[in-house]
């Protein structure tokens, strides 16, 4: 990585800045106090308002975490020819890797990845109907010599963590302590070993360019060098996450905002990179069973019925995987629509549920729309798939047999959709003004 390429430079507008800002008041929750509604407050907190938090007391051995660290650093130190003999590849996700990208941009890093279930069970395509398994297996360097064991007793500990966290999350969404468990079973959970190189050109260059995690929750550890920046979501800015002592950091990821219905969202981040100093840092990404079904829970979800009401919209973005076993097509998250009051004359019976597997016409605002409707007796009905163009009119929703119906431009992402179904009828009749969904992938 000596010689900087385009490949490794970021657009202006997500170049970082040199003087940057500390964070003030990131939450710190001592995890070892007895005061258990103390601690799941807390975290509640920090979950609605900062989407992350540090953890200190949380029981992992610190000789464990340092064992881990002086074997991930003697890894990275062997020359070039010896990492690449564990080098990751098409069929198989986990190894070394050193030509990493987010969001097409080159990230200034190498990596160490492997499974925490070995081996790991993934589907062989992202296609639903595509019923092939893969199974997956770690590769291990032959030096140094402890350099598994290191990593799987880590791992075993950061499971133990990750559950820990899970249940007093799901405390703080006054659900029942083991109500996530389910999801975390036959897990495809994998732990990361981050190596950053010094750069020589700090500005122009990300150790890892911004993004949200997908799944469930993100442990991570971060050096005494730093480097992690978040995005505030009170104003949008970038601010420095300062590495505080055996502490652990915590992002709820996309799976988690899914879950709690948009009360606690994900967190965007960044990792940026020293001139000067190597920096490492060790995640562990916490993530559900390949066939978990990511969608808001029904004890945080509402349905609206009536024409006196305005419901909330929703959409889930299935998390599904490439061969590489990579999540792809994430949602940048869910926001809510400010809904406006409808015609009074529109009785609609209950709620839509429209699944969509569309893909957009190269040049054209056309996709194919699938659609699913609740009738008077409470069924569900399907309703023939249509190409349509722009928002659907009334007669042709009456074409498609449907009483209520409505189409929207959406790609490459098989999803559930759910909606008030007054504010759909509210949309076909040009009750809106607005475009009433709207979303970039």
């Amino acid at each position: 990585m000596g010689e900087v390429d385009q490949s490794f430079i970021q657009a202006v507008e997500h170049r970082p800045k040199l003087t940057f800002t500390e964070a003030q008041g990131i939450p710190l929750i001592d995890l070892s106090i007895s005061d258990t509604q103390l601690v799941v407050s807390q975290i509640g907190h920090a979950c609605e308002n900062w989407g992350f938090f540090q953890v200190i007391n949380h029981g992992v051995p610190v000789k464990l975490r340092e064992k881990l660290e002086s074997a991930s650093r003697s890894f990275f130190a062997q020359p070039k020819e010896e990492k690449l003999k564990v080098k990751r590849d098409e069929l198989n996700p986990f190894g070394y890797y050193d030509t990493e990208h987010t969001k097409n941009v080159r990230d200034w890093k190498e990596v160490f990845d492997c499974t925490v279930e070995n081996p790991t069970i993934l589907p062989a395509s992202p296609d639903p109907d595509d019923k092939e398994l893969i199974t997956l297996v770690n590769y291990w360097p032959e030096n140094p010599k402890n350099f598994r064991e290191a990593c799987e007793e880590y791992a075993q500990e950061m499971t133990r963590l990750s559950f820990k966290l899970i249940e007093l999350l799901a405390l703080s969404l006054s659900l029942e302590a083991n109500r996530f468990n389910e999801f975390f079973k036959e897990s495809t959970s994998r732990l990361r070993l981050n190596y950053y190189p010094p750069c020589p050109v700090p500005d122009l260059v990300l150790g890892v360019g911004q993004h949200k995690d997908a799944g469930g929750l993100t442990i991570l550890y971060q050096d005494s060098v730093g480097g992690l920046e978040v995005r505030q979501k009170s104003d949008g800015e970038w601010i420095r996450v300062k590495p505080t002592p055996n502490a652990y950091i915590i992002n709820v990821g996309d799976a988690i905002q899914v879950w709690s219905n948009d009360k606690y969202e994900s967190a965007e981040h960044r990792a940026m990179v020293n001139p000067a100093k190597e920096r490492y840092s060790i995640p562990f990404f916490f993530d559900p069973a390949h066939s978990t079904t990511v969608k808001p829970l029904h004890e945080l979800t509402k349905e609206i019925t009536g024409s006196g009401t305005n419901g909330l919209r929703r959409i889930v973005c299935w998390l599904t995987r490439t061969r590489q076993g990579q999540k792809r097509d994430k949602q940048e998250g869910c926001k809510q629509l400010e809904a406006e009051p409808g015609p009074s004359h529109l009785q609609p019976t209950g709620w839509l549920k429209i699944s969509t597997d569309a893909t957009c016409i190269p040049g054209s605002d056309q996709v194919g729309v699938g659609c699913v409707i609740r009738n008077d007796r409470g069924e569900f009905i399907g309703a023939p798939s249509s190409i349509v163009q722009g928002r659907m009119q009334p007669n042709e929703a009456e074409a498609m047999g449907l009483k209520e119906a409505l189409t929207w431009r959406h790609s490459k992402c098989k999803c559930i959709f759910e909606c008030d179904a007054k504010l759909v009828v509210d949309a076909i009749t040009g009750g809106l003004r607005q475009q009433l969904f709207s979303y970039d992938y």
